[in-house]
């Protein structure tokens, strides 16, 4: 499945999600360690303001065509498959700026209402208090399928134009309490200490947790230093929410 908006996500992507769907490339956010800044997405996915993707003429087409797709994959050989796994928003954009939430509710909304589960992931939190957040309380279909994720990596200095992270942390706690699932992308872990505390300030209202390390780049932590934080979240998560060490740690641990 390759589709103009859902899609099948490859590598460390795939580690989030079967399927996918990116309307937007592009982010201002502004976090200095975003992949897509980097090797062969840098100018096919970057930039410091969201824009829709050059295959959409216009958002309306963007919805329609989306719709399309969903509605094939439900009524093909994928059709169990897509409410087996979900759609993930997004990854070459944040879900939820000003500038890209509306066309992604109006998404997920139509994916929940044909039973298929949602993953998004965002850095923003303003929406929350908005009538997209105050609507999920009375949205039985949000309460059985949507799970709402924030990035959480202690570092507000490297996201300088996100949310701070003890406001997404507010804002999960908010959700969680509406009855919605709520989870954290630890990813990418910078400081073990840091991502130990988001870890700790989130327990009771985080459902799921999924770390990873950060690439690109020579981390500041050793294999040593990772073993021990892998010991220490099991210790602390293990049958207590479920936790999801990616690809990265494994690797990192065990070369």
């Amino acid at each position: 499945m390759n589709g103009k908006a859902i899609y099948m996500p490859k590598g460390a992507a795939g580690e989030y999600s079967k399927y996918a769907c990116n309307f937007y490339r592009g982010c201002s956010n502004g976090c200095s360690y975003c992949y897509l800044k980097r090797g062969v997405l840098k100018h096919a996915c970057s930039g410091d303001k969201p824009v829709l993707k050059s295959c959409f003429k216009s958002e309306e087409d963007a919805i329609r065509t989306y719709h399309n797709e969903l509605l094939s994959m439900l009524a093909g050989k994928n059709g169990e498959d897509i409410k087996k796994h979900g759609i993930f928003f997004s990854f070459t954009s944040d879900p939820c700026l000003p500038e890209t939430i509306a066309l992604n509710f109006g998404a997920i909304s139509r994916a929940m209402k044909y039973g298929v589960p949602v993953q998004i992931l965002t850095k923003c939190t303003e929406w929350v208090y908005t009538d997209f957040g105050a609507g999920l309380q009375y949205d039985l279909n949000a309460r059985k399928y949507l799970s709402v994720g924030f990035t959480l990596t202690g570092r507000d200095d490297l996201e300088p134009n996100a949310a701070p992270n003890m406001e997404r942390i507010k804002a999960m706690r908010l959700i969680h309490g509406m009855g919605i699932r709520t989870w954290a992308s630890v990813e990418p872990v910078i400081e073990i200490a840091s991502s130990k505390r988001c870890i700790a300030d989130t327990l009771g209202y985080c459902d799921e947790y999924k770390i990873g390390l950060l690439s690109g780049r020579k981390p500041d932590y050793s294999k040593e230093d990772v073993r021990e934080f892998v010991e220490w979240g099991e210790k602390v998560l293990h049958g207590v929410v479920k936790i999801y060490w990616k690809e990265s740690v494994q690797k990192f641990v065990n070369d």
